[in-house]
């Protein structure tokens, strides 16, 4: 299988736009810093892969922020 820059470059778009909204719906009614929370997460992606998907998953397992919901 070859697997080239613009194959790479599609993979990386396919996960951000996957990312992106997963990403903010955990982080809703978690932090007020909804867009550098998504932004973060994609840079992580951009940088290695599964660390977008951890810092997600972060975000999914994280408690409710009283000063953010009140």
């Amino acid at each position: 299988m070859s697997i080239n820059a613009t194959f790479l470059g599609q993979l990386i778009i396919l996960n951000a736009l996957i990312l992106i909204p997963l990403t903010w719906w955990f982080a809703r009614g978690k932090t007020r810093q909804l867009v550098s929370t998504v932004f973060m997460a994609v840079i992580l992606s951009i940088i290695f892969f599964p660390l977008g998907w951890l810092y997600c998953g972060y975000w999914s397992m994280k408690s409710p922020s009283p000063e953010v919901q009140g």
